[in-house]
């Protein structure tokens, strides 16, 4: 899994580099279809001092799907913890679609095996 790590207006310490990278690589945790995840670190001028800090994750998911999750918080460490588990959600339920999708197609290659078999019933 490719990673890649930046910061917008934000001086990108190696403590929060560290931070990220480690955070990250849990994501494969929950998914090994993973290809590439970027994060955006920003801060931006805001009136609410707690929605200063924005984190974004971009991930390539196996199958051609792209996540995206953006979260503000008070700091860059608590922004990118709300948008890591966005992100960890998000890649739970493709997941989950996966795994229906394989049911789904195994369910009617068992259904148009049994109909081209003689003598068994095409009803499971």
């Amino acid at each position: 899994m490719q990673i890649q790590i930046t910061g917008q207006k934000l001086e990108l310490t190696p403590a929060l580099r560290d931070y990220v990278q480690g955070k990250i690589t849990k994501l494969e945790e929950f998914f090994s279809g993973i290809q590439k995840v970027e994060v955006v670190l920003e801060a931006r001028a805001n009136y609410d001092d707690n929605q200063r800090q924005v984190a974004e994750i971009r991930a390539w998911l196996s199958g051609k799907k792209v996540i995206q999750a953006q979260e503000a918080g008070q700091d860059a460490y608590a922004a990118f913890d709300l948008a890591l588990d966005e992100a960890k959600r998000q890649v739970e339920k493709h997941k989950e679609k996966l795994g229906h999708e394989k049911k789904r197609e195994a369910q009617k290659l068992k259904i148009e095996s049994r109909l081209k078999s003689p003598g068994l019933p095409p009803e499971l």
